[in-house]
């Protein structure tokens, strides 16, 4: 751990930011970009409609980053600073540890990505990206919930992520489509166990508890009006391995949709408005209810899931949502006739294309 210097030097900060009466409610909408629920919307917008490779990209930023901040979150275990200072409200409940800061990170792998991949359109997209991500990362100190310290670790390790991402995944790629079949299959299935694994040994390597107080504190300074207190003091789990399954599982999903849909020769959707209409509404819809149901037909039958089972259950609904959302809606899309496959002389350097 850093220590309580750091800490205080931090929550003065944050303490002081927050004695700036800055409303709330703005920065809860900018912080939402920063949000596992927003990607799930961003995401697939891209993949569907702007082009697939775009999106296949976007979505392993995303993991790559998401992952390694997850990791380097369970290295470090620092509190966030409503945890460990009275003076600080926490406007959005946060149950993982603080250093590096996941929204500072994905804002910058994300935002960075986009403008990188876009940067044709000239510089413009690059302040934007720029502003994005500074409203971003003011927002989780306005919010109570991040140090100054774990802002710029988030930045530091989000470009790091940035650039050997830019540098690598054209090649990662074109390994991929070269593989045989049964390979694209088994290998982003046994890269996704490894990397549950190596959470879990991490987390056994973790030779210290918690401060008892930090569950105490991140649960009493939560400034949001009628929190279920009990529910909140449940949800508190710095070292849950649900991050990384969900991280693993969507991976594998990604990767065995890749295989099954290069078979079926890719996809590129109709520009027609009713068509893009009815796409959104049908991948929308399945994505909601590949997210949902599954956990609610588990919790339907146990009064309480097991540990185990929870986590099984979790890399199912996180795979199939990406099946669906990379395999099974463009098959339908194509059936509808919202798009079309590619031919065979438009499959060469498709995922390039972006």
């Amino acid at each position: 751990m850093l220590g309580e210097g750091i800490w205080k030097w931090g929550a003065d900060i944050v303490a002081d930011i927050q004695t700036w009466g800055l409303p709330i409610i703005p920065f809860e909408l900018v912080t939402y970009l920063g949000n596992e629920t927003f990607y799930f919307i961003l995401v697939p917008i891209f993949f569907w409609f702007v082009h697939p490779s775009v999106g296949i990209r976007l979505l392993g930023i995303l993991l790559f980053s998401s992952y390694s901040n997850a990791f380097f979150k369970l290295i470090f275990t620092e509190p966030r600073p409503y945890w460990v200072s009275s003076e600080i409200k926490g406007y959005v409940f946060e149950s993982s540890y603080g250093i590096p800061s996941g929204h500072s990170q994905n804002a910058i792998t994300i935002w960075g990505y986009l403008a990188y991949a876009f940067r044709k359109q000239g510089k413009w997209i690059y302040v934007a990206a720029f502003l994005l991500i500074s409203l971003i990362c003011f927002s989780r100190l306005v919010l109570g919930v991040h140090f100054p310290q774990d802002i710029i670790g988030g930045l530091l390790l989000g470009a790091a992520c940035l650039f050997v991402y830019i540098r690598t995944t054209d090649s990662v790629l074109g390994w991929f489509e070269a593989l045989p079949f049964a390979r694209k299959v088994l290998y982003p299935l046994g890269i996704s166990f490894v990397l549950i694994g190596l959470a879990l040994a991490l987390n056994q390597f973790i030779d210290h508890k918690d401060p008892a107080n930090w569950e105490t504190m991140a649960t009493m300074a939560v400034g949001l009006e009628s929190a279920d207190l009990d529910k909140l003091k449940d949800a508190f789990d710095p070292r849950s391995m649900d991050i990384f399954i969900s991280i693993s599982a969507t991976l594998a999903g990604l990767g065995v949709s890749l295989a099954f849909l290069q078979r079926k020769n890719y996809f590129q959707m109709e520009r027609k408005p009713l068509a893009i209409l009815g796409a959104f509404l049908v991948g929308f819809i399945g994505i909601g209810i590949f997210r949902v149901v599954p956990k609610l037909l588990v919790d339907g039958l146990f009064d309480e899931v097991p540990i185990l089972l929870e986590g099984v259950v979790r890399y199912v609904r996180y795979f199939l949502i990406i099946f669906w959302a990379a395999y099974w809606a463009p098959q339908l899309f194509k059936a509808f006739g919202w798009a079309r496959s590619l031919e065979s002389r438009e499959m060469a350097g498709f995922l390039k294309a972006g």
